[in-house]
């Protein structure tokens, strides 16, 4: 279970604005080279950001019994840390999901963990340009950015087969294409707007993956008011 010395507290400053990243690369040394430049660069745009390392947490499946919604509504029934996670998320300004891009998805365990999110939403439905989505059960929630490791390890730390045999070439089009769409269809169910999937690559260097996740949270932290 979570440390109860790591739990965020979001009192204090109104202004303050905070960022929740979810790390989903497993084992991998990826998603913490990534989490730490991510908390570098929020810093310099004025965020703070605390980092959650999925697989070192202890969050059970979605058992799918509809308890957050009829029994005790918008919150989980089962008290681990994918119960804190949801309860961060929403008290967050922006959130930011780290994962290797699997046949153009999340990690199983970013998935897993996304998936518990849901008692922050209300078991009715509405439409949106065409779609059905849920009815949001709070007045704010945050922004998303999804960032996509392509030509990266997988959370058991064997190669993403979906990013192709050759690492400098970028992951294929059809696969970002897929995230982008998975990201963006999330995030309106969610209430998470805006929202922006990036993609990093094994040939990028630090300077470059610094310079993408700069502009794609300074996109989006502007286009929510947090700049």
């Amino acid at each position: 279970m979570m440390n109860a010395s790591k739990a965020v507290d979001y009192g204090g400053e109104a202004s303050l604005k905070r960022a929740l990243i979810l790390d989903g690369c497993g084992q991998s040394d990826a998603g913490g080279v990534v989490s730490d430049l991510s908390v570098n660069v929020l810093g310099a745009l004025g965020a703070v950001a605390d980092v959650r390392v999925l697989h070192e947490l202890k969050i059970a499946p979605c058992r799918a019994c509809f308890a957050c919604w009829v029994k005790t509504p918008g919150v989980c029934v089962n008290r681990d840390d994918g119960f804190k996670i949801a309860c961060e998320t929403v008290k967050s300004d922006l959130l930011i999901l780290i994962t290797p891009v699997v046949f153009g998805g999340y990690s199983s365990i970013l998935k897993k963990s996304f998936e518990r999110i849901l008692p922050i939403l209300t078991p009715f439905f509405k439409r949106i340009d065409g779609e059905v989505h849920h009815v949001l059960r709070y007045k704010r929630y945050p922004a998303i950015v999804a960032v996509g490791l392509a030509g990266g390890r997988d959370e058991n730390g064997g190669k993403n087969r979906d990013s192709g045999e050759n690492r400098e070439d970028p992951e294929s089009p059809e696969s970002e294409a897929v995230f982008s769409a998975l990201v963006a269809a999330n995030a309106v169910n969610l209430g998470c707007v805006p929202n922006e999937a990036v993609f990093l690559y094994d040939s990028d260097d630090e300077n470059l993956k610094a310079e993408k996740l700069r502009s794609a949270f300074g996109r989006v932290m502007a286009k929510r008011g947090l700049l």
